[in-house]
This record gives C-alpha cells, structure tokens and sequence, in this order.
C-alpha cells in the first residue's frame, strides 16, 4: 500500500510528512509535486528526478 504523503516546506527546502504529521522525506528537495500513482516528480541539484513513497529515487530509464 503507498503512503498518502503531503510536501512541506523549511528553510527553503522542500520533503514529505504523513497525514500524522511524521517528516518522512526530509527536507531536502529543491522542488516537490503531490504523490500520484506512489511516484512524485521533484527536483533536486537542478536535477528533475522522480521518487517513491520512501524516498526512493527511481531510474525513469531502466524498464522495471
């Protein structure tokens, strides 16, 4: 089951909390979009990288 994760802000960065409130993702992202499908689309070192729920980042280049 995927993590319903909301993306907060501190100090200029962005990361994940659960619906509790629980930080799950620190903050450290540079951008962060809603969770869909459990794949989030941020950007990090002027990078767009896609992660999943446990902060995972995936290789959108390698078939799965």
């Amino acid at each position: 089951m995927t993590k319903f994760l909301i993306p907060f802000q501190s100090d200029g960065k962005w990361g994940y909390k659960d619906r509790t409130g629980k930080v799950v993702i620190p903050p450290k992202l540079e951008t962060a979009s809603e969770f869909s499908l459990g794949v989030a689309k941020v950007k990090i070192n002027n990078q767009i990288q896609y992660i999943d729920s446990n902060g995972k980042f995936l290789d959108v280049n390698q078939p799965q």
